[in-house]
């Protein structure tokens, strides 16, 4: 499938542009809203199992046996991941490199296919179970339509790769 056209207006390596640099601001929003969250000037290790033990206990009663502080982890960790590997595919763009676009692929395919469905089959999974099926559906869907949207960036930034890998062959630059 060749893709000429980001969101039928732009060109691909114009689009690729755009996806890194919302791919970095995403992820410094997370990481924003979690330190918010923690309310950062005040936030001890010992806080952490509090503040997220109220939203989990508001999200469900079976929710509040997970580790708290494993998940706030993973998602601080997350969130730089995504920020470095958005980092990545934006020095890939300027300097033309196709082992930098490459490196994002990879990673982005990863994240973008295994786990992101693994997270919306683990949502539903509790929203159902909670006995909340309505909304269960309703997220389902909306994990679907971003992985679909995922699907589709990571195929307009491969776009980019291999019209940057054709043209570091024949010797012509961007």
């Amino acid at each position: 499938m060749k893709i000429t056209k980001c969101c039928c207006c732009s060109s691909t390596r114009t689009g690729a542009y755009i996806i890194a640099i919302f791919g970095v601001i995403r992820g410094i929003v997370y990481l924003s809203y979690l330190i918010l969250l923690m309310n950062a000037h005040e936030w001890r290790p010992e806080d952490t199992e509090n503040r997220f033990e109220a939203i989990l206990i508001d999200l469900s009663k079976d929710l509040y046996r997970l580790q708290h502080n494993y998940l706030i982890y993973c998602i601080v960790i997350g969130s730089i991941f995504s920020i470095i590997y958005h980092l990545v595919l934006l020095i890939g763009l300027f300097d033309n490199s196709s082992v930098l676009m490459v490196a994002w692929l990879i990673f982005e395919g990863i994240i973008g296919s295994v786990i992101t469905l693994l997270l919306a089959l683990v949502g539903f999974v509790i929203i159902w179970i909670a006995g909340l099926s309505g909304h269960a559906t309703i997220i389902l869907c909306i994990s679907f339509l971003f992985f679909g949207l995922g699907c589709y960036f990571w195929l307009v930034v491969h776009q980019v790769y291999k019209k940057t890998k054709e043209n570091q062959q024949t010797g012509i630059n961007i």
